[in-house]
């Protein structure tokens, strides 16, 4: 997704157009956009406004109870990172497949379904 916002290119252009055309539902834990509001380039009045747009077409998924505690057992059993945690937990509990470009950080999650292109 930072790729995309940044540059306004990438795999992201394909899933922005499944979207749009209906053929996917966009998901975003909304722990990825703490992550993306963190980011220096968010200090541009422009890329803010682009953001904002941008993230309009994402169904957000809020940190729930459920989602914590299997993010804490994916965390504890995997050695993976709090938020990248999260964002695993968060996919598994919706069924739904990972788009990232950091594959490694992700691949050691049994059931998790990556989406590479």
């Amino acid at each position: 997704m930072i790729e995309y916002i940044r540059l306004g290119e990438g795999r992201w252009n394909d899933l922005v157009e499944m979207s749009k055309n209906g053929d996917v539902r966009l998901l975003l834990p909304t722990v990825v956009m703490l992550e993306l509001w963190s980011g220096k380039s968010m200090e541009k009045n422009k890329t803010e406004m682009e953001t904002v747009k941008f993230l309009s077409i994402f169904s957000k998924l809020n940190l729930d109870e459920d989602t914590a505690k299997l993010a804490g057992k994916l965390r504890r059993e995997n050695q993976i990172d709090g938020f990248d945690a999260v964002i695993a937990a968060s996919c598994l509990q919706e069924g739904a497949w990972l788009a990232t470009l950091n594959k490694k950080h992700f691949e050691k999650v049994e059931g998790l379904k990556l989406w590479v292109k």
